[in-house]
């Protein structure tokens, strides 16, 4: 299956003949995540992630939130 990923303009992928927009991804974060994972064709660290999302002003449940987020992503 081939799968079409936008990110200029609004967000959306595409799928065969499901479409996801950037209003169902979960919020910001999500769309900020989605969009960061798509453009390195290399694995990400989680401390990378977290540097490129929040800078040096992550949250303290910094762990929870992205795992929250890269569980809604997946779905």
């Amino acid at each position: 299956m081939e799968l079409e990923v936008r990110l200029l303009g609004d967000i959306r992928v595409v799928a065969g003949a499901s479409t996801v927009t950037g209003a169902d991804l979960p919020g910001p974060i999500g769309r900020h995540l989605l969009t960061r994972l798509v453009i390195d064709p290399f694995p990400v660290s989680r401390t990378r992630l977290v540097d490129d999302i929040w800078g040096g002003k992550a949250p303290r449940s910094v762990d929870s939130v992205l795992n929250a987020t890269l569980s809604r992503l997946r779905t």
